[in-house]
C-alpha cells in the first residue's frame, strides 16, 4: 500500500502483523515508536482492525493507519475505518499519543484520508465526538467536518467528499492562523525597502521613506491624493486581500518557497505593472517594493504553517 504523506505526517496501512506488535504494545527491530505509544486508543482500534481482517480479509486500503511524524520518524497515532464503505460512505476514528496533542497533527491526518477517500470513489464521511471531547470536535470542524446531530451522548458529524476535498488537504488554513499571518506580514513585509532607505539615508531617510511610500500607496484610492490616512487604509485592504488569497492558494507543502515565488509575482505585477500607472508610486524605487512583497508573502507562509494548531 502506498503511504498517505502530509507536509509533517506520514500514514501508513498497517498489516496485521503491525496490528499484533501494535496491541501487544511489543515494537518490532523496525518499528520507530513515541515513548507514549500505542495508547490505550491505538490498542482498541487496532483490535478492532484485526478482528475485522480475521473475518472479513485483507481491510487496506479502508483500514488503520500509522500516524507517524516526519521530524523524528515516530509513530504518534493512529487513523482509520471503522469497517469497509457502504454506499460510498466510511466512518472514520482516530486518536494522537498525549505527548503529539495540539499540534495540529490529527486535522492535517483527518484531512488526507478525506483525500485517499475522495481518490478511491467514497463520496460521504461519518464521525463522532463525545459531548465534551473539544479538541476532536475542533479538529472535525477544521478538517471539513458539519455538525449534523447530537444525542445524549455524541455529537455526529459528516462531510461530502468531491473534488475539493484533495485541495482542502493540501491547502486548508484556518481563518485565525489567516488573519495572524496576514497581520504580520503586514506589519513587517516593508522591511527590505525600510531597510534600503536606512541604509541610503540614515534614520532620518527611513522615516520620510516611510511617510512618502505610505502617502503613495494613498494615492491608489479616490480621489487618487497622496494621504497617509487613505495610505494606511489602502495598505490594510491589499494586505487582507493578499493574505486571503495566500490563505486559500498557497499550498502547505514547500510554503515559504510557494510564497516566495507569490510575492514576486505580486509584487511584479502590483507595483511593476499596475502601480506604474499611479505617479506617486512609480516614483518609489522598483527593487525594494518587489523585495517588499516577497517578505510578505515568506512572512504570511512562516507565520500561517508553524507548528501547533493550524
Amino acid at each position: 500500500m502506498t503511504d498517505v504523506p502530509t507536509s509533517r505526517l506520514r500514514l501508513h496501512a498497517i498489516d496485521a502483523a503491525e496490528g499484533e506488535r501494535i496491541v501487544a504494545r511489543t515494537a518490532g527491530p523496525t518499528d520507530a515508536w513515541a515513548d507514549d505509544f500505542p495508547f490505550e486508543g491505538d490498542v482498541g482500534a487496532v483490535g478492532s482492525f484485526l478482528r475485522a481482517t480475521a473475518t472479513h480479509g485483507e481491510q487496506r486500503p479502508f483500514g488503520f493507519y500509522r500516524i507517524t511524524r516526519l521530524s523524528d520518524e515516530r509513530a504518534i497515532g493512529g487513523i482509520g475505518f471503522k469497517g469497509q464503505p457502504i454506499g460510498g460512505t466510511a466512518e472514520i476514528g482516530y486518536g494522537l499519543a498525549p505527548s503529539a496533542r495540539g499540534q495540529g497533527y490529527a486535522a492535517e491526518a483527518v484531512m488526507a484520508l478525506l483525500s485517499m477517500a475522495a481518490d478511491h470513489g467514497l463520496i460521504r464521511m461519518i464521525a463522532d465526538t463525545t459531548l465534551d471531547n473539544i479538541a476532536s470536535q475542533r479538529t472535525l470542524t477544521r478538517a471539513g467536518f458539519g455538525l449534523v446531530r447530537t444525542d445524549a451522548e455524541l455529537h455526529h458529524y459528516e462531510v461530502l467528499l468531491n473534488g475539493s476535498t484533495a485541495w482542502s488537504a493540501a491547502f486548508l488554513r484556518s481563518p485565525r492562523r489567516i488573519l495572524e499571518a496576514t497581520l504580520a506580514a503586514s506589519v513587517l513585509g516593508g522591511t527590505p525597502s525600510l531597510l534600503n532607505a536606512l541604509a541610503h539615508g540614515g534614520g532620518r531617510g527611513a522615516w520620510r521613506y516611510g511617510l512618502d511610500a505610505t502617502r503613495a500607496i494613498g494615492s491608489l484610492a479616490p480621489p487618487g491624493r497622496r494621504s497617509i490616512v487613505a495610505g494606511a487604509g489602502a495598505h490594510a485592504a491589499i494586505s487582507l486581500v493578499a493574505g486571503q488569497a495566500f490563505g486559500r492558494f498557497l499550498p502547505r507543502r514547500h510554503s515559504i518557497l510557494w510564497a516566495a515565488g507569490g510575492g514576486a509575482v505580486m509584487g511584479l505585477v502590483g507595483v511593476g505593472i499596475i502601480g506604474r500607472r499611479f505617479p506617486a508610486i512609480r516614483e518609489l524605487a522598483l527593487g525594494p517594493q518587489i523585495a517588499d512583497n516577497i517578505a510578505f508573502g515568506v512572512i504570511f507562509a512562516v507565520v500561517a504553517d508553524r507548528r501547533g494548531n493550524p
